[in-house]
């Protein structure tokens, strides 16, 4: 189903968006400019909702509703695509500080699930610099790209991702993990390096 909402501006559209989040949607931004065709065409969507100029928002099914594929032959493949939060460098900056205060008051697993949503924002902003086709690959597999690029260490990108392993478990999967607060550090630091590198480009 497709709703063209000719007053809809885009911080209304965020909000749309932050409302699908909220229940276990996800949503992907995506400029008006962009083709949408090849877009549209990969994925199984509920609805598309244009904004007035610069913007649609796309609400996917939730994750663990897995649609029904026919007729797609054995060489083809439906991609999933992987929803990256978009904030600005003034939202970045709010929330590094506050992962520094969640360090401080000793809650090292919702730290290292800050850092993560923290080093996705920051991912998305540079693989749209670089042009990497970021959407179709999960974190771990943007991480991987990043490492490769040598946009980080390998120690980096071996915290990251165990640091992402964490945070799915605790959010997606509700766990209790046991974090040391060495490792949430270490997390918050790659998280800052990425930032600095993002200023950098």
């Amino acid at each position: 189903m497709t709703t063209a909402l000719s007053k809809l501006s885009d911080p209304m559209s965020d909000e749309i968006a932050d409302r699908y989040r909220q229940q276990g949607y996800r949503v992907l931004v995506k400029p008006r400019v962009a083709p949408l065709t090849e877009f549209i065409s990969r994925a199984d969507l509920d609805y598309i909702i244009h904004a007035e100029k610069t913007s649609v928002i796309v609400a996917l099914k939730p994750p663990e509703i897995t649609p029904e594929v026919k007729d797609v032959s054995d060489d083809e493949q439906i991609q999933t695509l992987y929803d990256y939060p978009v904030r600005d460098l003034t939202d970045i900056s709010i929330y590094l500080s506050r992962a520094g205060d969640i360090i401080a008051k000793g809650d090292f697993d919702a730290a290292v699930c800050g850092a993560v949503f923290i080093a996705k924002v920051v991912m998305r902003m540079i693989a749209e610099h670089h042009s990497i086709d970021f959407e179709t690959q999960s974190p771990r597999e943007l991480a991987l790209t990043f490492f490769a690029c040598s946009f980080f260490t390998q120690s980096d990108y071996e915290i990251l991702v165990k640091a992402i392993e964490i945070s799915d478990r605790v959010i997606e999967q509700q766990e209790k993990v046991a974090v040391a607060q060495n490792f949430a550090d270490q997390a918050f630091e790659v998280v800052q390096g990425l930032v600095r590198f993002h200023s950098q480009v």
